[in-house]
């Protein structure tokens, strides 16, 4: 289920004239000035990144914690990492450190979330995948896929044996190498619906202050009104942080991501990492496909038997689908210049 895999597309010429047509009405730039514009301004801001070391800011922060309620630990993986590969969990700053200088590229270490929600004692997180398009030179729409999974580990969670990535890291590659593998459930892997459940269970656990610092203190959180609206917003927000560096957008274009989420005991959705070449299985696959084509392909492009001229020209490249077959992505919001 965690097959990377990329896809590219082609620019279609007649669109590019729609997109001229566009643009050219809002800030009198050609499609390939556009485009040149947007690639220097994102080379700059790589080359200005390259020289970008925050260790000293990571010490501060590790020192800060050090001593209070946890274990202190932090975990360090590659921007360029796949199928749970080249990532550490531990407690020692120092072996954090001397890791990320034996790989090479650029690495993040993030404060390790010691709390997470349970199932059965073990860890999980939630995989959700998010299609962005943008057909007009100043918007982003996103679409949250329906279907999201869990990904649970084998093992017990304890808050400790940091080395032992079959309780730490839930990324299917990895737990595919213990012995109980699919002992639990089918490939490690649990649905929205299995999410409701927990989450009950996991609200009829709680006592006392947990319950006055619940999200919710009525009634148990559901996936629908909870958890995906809260994921949506957080998808949104980091589509704000790098808007300046896609938009506007020469070209029509679209991506469908990956985001890996994780829910406290507390309760709160916490963002783990962004995949820009997201994997699923092949079934879901083929699911989404069907969906996406209608939304990137069907829906804003023009239609040459009913449109024409004029009307071809003023053809709304931004307006969102409303009705599809399948609607398994659900649209959920708008990034704007």
């Amino acid at each position: 289920t965690d097959n990377d895999n990329q896809n590219k597309t082609d620019d279609d010429n007649q669109n590019n004239e729609i997109i001229v047509e566009t643009s050219k009405e809002e800030d009198k730039k050609s499609v390939k000035e556009n485009w040149l514009e947007a690639t220097r301004r994102i080379a700059k801001a790589k080359r200005k990144d390259k020289m970008r070391d925050d260790r000293d800011a990571f010490l501060k922060a590790y020192d800060e914690l050090k001593g209070k309620e946890g274990s202190n630990a932090w975990i360090a993986k590659s921007t360029l990492g796949y199928k749970g590969l080249d990532i550490k969990v531990s407690d020692n700053a120092q072996k954090l450190l001397e890791f990320v200088d034996k790989m090479k590229g650029s690495w993040v270490i993030q404060k390790y979330l010691e709390d997470p929600m349970l199932t059965d004692g073990r860890k999980f997180d939630v995989r959700t995948w998010h299609l962005v398009t943008a057909f007009g030179p100043k918007k982003m729409h996103m679409f949250t896929y329906a279907e999201g999974v869990l990904r649970v580990s084998c093992t017990r969670y304890r808050n400790s044996n940091f080395d032992d990535e079959f309780t730490h890291l839930t990324n299917n590659a990895i737990q595919q190498g213990h012995p109980d593998y699919g002992k639990h459930e089918k490939n490690n892997l649990l649905d929205f619906k299995d999410l409701d459940v927990i989450l009950s269970k996991h609200y009829k656990s709680l006592k006392g202050v947990e319950i006055k610092n619940y999200p919710r203190k009525d009634r148990p959180m559901t996936t629908e009104n909870d958890i995906l609206p809260r994921i949506n917003e957080i998808v949104l927000e980091t589509l704000k942080s790098i808007k300046d560096w896609l938009l506007p957008q020469p070209t029509q274009a679209y991506h469908l991501l990956g985001y890996d989420f994780m829910i406290t005991n507390t309760g709160s959705v916490q963002l783990i990492e962004v995949n820009l070449t997201p994997g699923t299985s092949p079934d879901r696959l083929a699911r989404m496909v069907s969906d996406m084509a209608e939304i990137v392909l069907d829906n804003p492009f023009v239609d040459p038997f009913k449109m024409s001229g004029s009307a071809a020209a003023d053809h709304d490249l931004d307006r969102k689908p409303n009705s599809r077959s399948s609607n398994l992505f659900r649209y959920s919001g708008v990034v704007e210049v």
